[in-house]
């Protein structure tokens, strides 16, 4: 029970071995933008009981046209070596850096996303984590000749260091 209310803080230098983010068409046309890209951040983990852990904190995702902050809020629950997450996200798109999507006219920044995800602990510092993010608000990329309303949607795969 002493290790209740302990903080885990943990850099997550967590790179992707296959991460991709997808934004189809509000309308689900698939001809929406879909990259590959990276994502970093500090996460602190709070047990709240023996096998159960609030996870928070800000993390950076980067892609070759769209940059995001996101804040995710996740429950836990661990089972040995494994560790099972959902919970809310909120998401900033910080730029839009690429002529293809274009950013002259501005865009919806913020968004609302579900993630949920399954995280093994290979020893005591070292993680493994898959992870799939459904955006629930879409944001809206105005690019130079269209509005494009899309659904962001995003697969992890990364590693990570806990200390």
């Amino acid at each position: 029970m002493k290790n209740i209310l302990l903080v885990n803080a943990a850099y997550l230098l967590m790179f992707s071995f296959c991460y991709t983010q997808e934004m189809p068409h509000i309308d689900r046309d698939s001809s929406g933008i879909s990259s590959l890209g990276l994502y970093t951040g500090n996460l602190a983990e709070v047990a709240l009981f023996k096998n159960a852990s609030v996870i928070f904190g800000p993390s950076v995702n980067e892609t070759s046209m769209l940059n995001f902050y996101e804040f995710p809020l996740l429950f836990e629950f661990s089972h040995k070596r494994w560790q099972f997450y959902a919970g809310a996200q909120i998401n900033r798109m910080l730029d839009q850096n690429s002529l293809e999507v274009g950013n002259r006219f501005g865009s919806n920044t913020f968004g609302l996303s579900i993630p949920f995800g399954v995280r093994y602990n290979v020893n005591k510092h070292i993680f493994l984590e898959l992870m799939y993010v459904r955006n629930v608000t879409p944001n809206t990329i105005n690019p130079v000749f269209e509005y494009m309303p899309q659904i962001k949607n995003e697969f992890k795969l990364g590693a990570g260091y806990k200390f």
